[in-house]
C-alpha cells in the first residue's frame, strides 16, 4: 500500500522521485511519514527564518549600543530584539533545518541524497550559516567585533544567505528564478 501510494503521489506530482521512496524498510516508511507531517511545521520554519531580518537589529549596527538616529534607519517602528535572541531565534531555525536535511537523507538514503547538487549547497549553505552564528555566539561581547574586522563581516554575510537558502530549498523559487535570469539578456537588449 505504501509503495502504490508513493508511485499515486509521483504521477499525481509530474515527476519520478526514484525507487528509494517507494522501497524501503518499515524505519524510512515511518520515516517519510514523520516528514510529511512535519510540512507545516517546515513552513512555519521558513517564515520565521526569513522573517527575523525585519525584527533584528541591522548588521551594519550590531556593535553599537545605539543604532543611529530612528529618522534615518527607518524600522516601520518595531521594536528590535537583541543581538543574542536573534542569534537564538536563528540558531533554532537552523537546528530544525538541520533535522529535516538529517530526515530526508534517511529517507532517500545517502548516496541518493548527496548525489543531487542542491542537496550539496543546502548544506554547505547551512554549515556556513551555523558557523557564523555559533562565532557570533562565541563572541564575549558585540563591541569587540569593532575590533576585529573581519567578524564585522560576518555580520553582514549571515543576513545575505537566508534568501540564498530559501532559493536552495524551494523547488518552486528555483524554477522562478531561473525564468528570470534566462529573461534578463533579452530585457537587456531591449533597454539598451
Amino acid at each position: 500500500v505504501e509503495r502504490a501510494a508513493a508511485y499515486v503521489h509521483d504521477a499525481l506530482s509530474g515527476r519520478f522521485r526514484g525507487l528509494h521512496w517507494a522501497v524501503g524498510s518499515a524505519s524510512r516508511i515511518k520515516a517519510q511519514r514523520v516528514h510529511r507531517s512535519l510540512r507545516r511545521l517546515r513552513g512555519l520554519n521558513i517564515a520565521v527564518y526569513l522573517l527575523i531580518a525585519f525584527f533584528e537589529r541591522p548588521s551594519w549596527c550590531y556593535a553599537t549600543a545605539q543604532c543611529g538616529n530612528p529618522k534615518e534607519v527607518m524600522r516601520w517602528s518595531t521594536e528590535t530584539v537583541p543581538p543574542a535572541a536573534s542569534q537564538a531565534v536563528e540558531g533554532v531555525c537552523i537546528l530544525l533545518f538541520g533535522i529535516e536535511m538529517a530526515l530526508k537523507a534517511y529517507i532517500m538514503s545517502p548516496r541518493n541524497f548527496f548525489s543531487s547538487p542542491w542537496h550539496i549547497v543546502q548544506m554547505l549553505l547551512l554549515s556556513l550559516n551555523l558557523a557564523i552564528v555559533c562565532i557570533q555566539a562565541a563572541s564575549p561581547t558585540n563591541l569587540a567585533i569593532l575590533d576585529r574586522p573581519q567578524a564585522a563581516t560576518l555580520n553582514d554575510l549571515n543576513p545575505m544567505l537566508r534568501p540564498i537558502f530559501f532559493v536552495a530549498i524551494s523547488r518552486s523559487v528555483r524554477r522562478a528564478a531561473r525564468s528570470f535570469f534566462r529573461v534578463i539578456p533579452a530585457v537587456s537588449d531591449l533597454i539598451f
